[in-house]
């Protein structure tokens, strides 16, 4: 798979039980559904306890990096 990006549709990933990793890189994509502080990874806490977690935003062609804050 070349694009590791999701979309951040509620009600079609729990069609599937949210049976796909989240990602818990830096990334600031907040609309990707596998995204850590996604709508869908809000619904998923809510009904499950356990899932699985990646980094792979080197992969990933939408990944945003943070940007910098100044010192």
């Amino acid at each position: 798979m070349s694009n590791y990006y999701k979309k951040d549709d509620v009600y079609l990933n729990s069609l599937w039980g949210f049976d796909y990793a989240f990602c818990h890189s830096d990334c600031t994509n907040k609309k990707c559904g596998r995204n850590h502080y996604s709508k869908s990874f809000k619904a998923m806490g809510k009904t499950y306890g356990v899932y699985t977690a990646s980094d792979f935003s080197s992969k990933c062609k939408k990944y945003k990096k943070p940007k910098k804050v100044a010192e």
